[in-house]
């Protein structure tokens, strides 16, 4: 009980998150970025203040910034590649698959997905590489990606076939690939 001078000067002390909870939030909201497809700032927008204030009240927590959620995927990243460079080099035949698709704004897309057998799981089909593409010699940049990709991957001597869509640039680009 406080009278309403002393209401006016009293404040509340936020109750300060351990290291290891933080760490735990911060995992499970990175989690959600990736899960969801969301924009790294979110957690900075009033409403999920908001939501955060509701959930864990009296605290100071605040969610991480954009540019630690973009460190920490970069981290995943390089775990993930170095995992499916691992998985990949068991395998002796990989098929592949690349679809190109163009934005309203010109930009182009590109992603290549990998196709194999593996003895415990079966079939698989996996992305190993996505691209934006934004200019011109949209078909000469696309065979350096493609070569540079499996060249990163260590599988340019596994591949037996490539299908693509019908876009012209793609039939240029396997010719040139391996030509």
């Amino acid at each position: 009980m406080l009278y309403p001078s002393q209401r006016a000067q009293h404040q509340v002390k936020l109750q300060v998150l351990t290291p290891d909870l933080k760490k735990k939030l911060d995992d499970a909201l990175i989690y959600a970025v990736i899960k969801d497809s969301r924009p790294f700032g979110d957690f900075k927008k009033d409403g999920f203040q908001h939501f955060l204030q509701v959930v864990l009240p009296g605290t100071n927590y605040k969610g991480p910034h954009r540019t630690t959620v973009r460190e920490r995927m970069t981290s995943l990243y390089g775990l993930y590649r170095k995992a499916l460079i691992e998985e990949l080099s068991s395998v002796s035949d990989i098929a592949l698959t690349t679809d190109s698709w163009a934005s309203p704004r010109r930009a182009h897309y590109v992603c290549i997905t990998a196709h194999y057998y593996d003895k415990e799981f079966g079939y698989i089909s996996k992305v190993i590489s996505f691209r934006r593409f934004i200019g011109r010699s949209f078909a000469v940049r696309i065979r350096q990606f493609i070569r540079l990709e499996l060249k990163k991957l260590k599988i340019e001597k596994k591949i037996c076939s490539i299908t693509t869509d019908n876009g012209v640039s793609f039939m240029f680009l396997l010719f040139i690939i391996y030509s």
